[in-house]
């Protein structure tokens, strides 16, 4: 850069300024000198403060060789954690540590187990203690559970109510308290059991077998057939129609084959009108 001219003066023709440019060049070289200089001052002054401070990369200052770190201070790079203090936990020692979480785990759940199936065994024996229940109640409710289904006759229900409790006075205490309320009625039995069995196509002689092979007295039995309003021989006519269709038959041999069938349902001969 070159200071304008003096004013009043002027270069003669084909003169070249030498001394001034000459002048300017020399001061722009000692303004970079004193930058290069001030730059290398403060580069040493940053690697002075920074020495012990290992490098990995980059170079050193100008004139000044790369510092080496000792092996102790710089680190090999490894995978896997670290302790508190810093040093690698060793595959064995991850290992060991790993065994002794997973023992600890195991027998945490041993205790809980434990724990669990002492508290199971100790509700199951509570449910399974038996308090003192009133035998009477006991029966009485299994005989209306009984009589709830179908009628019994008293020597059939009392029959099978011992079959589950061996005590005879409670067995008729019960009894006796349900007959007095209604609930078992030997004659509701009979009437009902004879209409059922008519039903299902016997006749009267098997139909008294029964009533007797279940408890009913010969009056009960009696008085029940004398109320069914069952005339036994249409009854067996009806029956004798559906098993063989047509009438009676002539030869001896098929109307025989018929009255044995009649008989073995309960039929008299008299009641087949022959």
């Amino acid at each position: 850069m070159s200071e304008p001219d003096e004013p009043g003066t002027q270069d003669a023709p084909g003169v070249v300024r030498t001394t001034r440019r000459s002048s300017t060049l020399g001061a722009l070289r000692a303004a970079m000198a004193d930058i290069l200089a001030q730059s290398d001052t403060g580069r040493n002054t940053l690697a002075g403060s920074c020495a012990g401070v290992p490098e990995h990369s980059g170079r050193a200052g100008a004139g000044s060789e790369p510092e080496t770190a000792d092996a102790d201070t710089i680190r090999p790079a490894k995978a896997g954690p670290w302790n508190a203090d810093g040093s690698d936990v060793r595959p064995g020692q991850r290992r060991q540590k790993g065994a002794r979480q997973k023992g600890a785990r195991q027998k945490g759940a041993r205790q809980t187990n434990g724990n669990r199936s002492n508290t199971t065994h100790q509700e199951i024996a509570s449910l399974n203690v038996q308090t003192p229940e009133d035998p009477v109640r006991l029966v009485r409710a299994q005989a209306m559970s009984a009589l709830a289904r179908r009628e019994y006759a008293r020597v059939e229900l009392r029959r099978r109510l011992l079959q589950k409790c061996a005590d005879v006075e409670v067995v008729d205490t019960v009894l006796h308290e349900l007959q007095e309320r209604g609930l078992q009625c030997d004659h509701r039995f009979a009437a009902s059991f004879l209409r059922y069995r008519a039903g299902k196509g016997y006749g009267p002689i098997r139909i008294r077998q029964e009533l007797a092979q279940r408890g009913a007295g010969v009056e009960v039995v009696e008085q029940a057939f004398q109320g069914c309003g069952i005339d036994w021989r249409e009854r067996a006519e009806e029956v004798r129609q559906r098993k063989f269709r047509g009438p009676l038959p002539e030869t001896f041999q098929e109307r025989a084959r018929q009255f044995r069938f009649l008989s073995y349902r309960g039929f008299d001969v008299s009641d087949l009108g022959c």
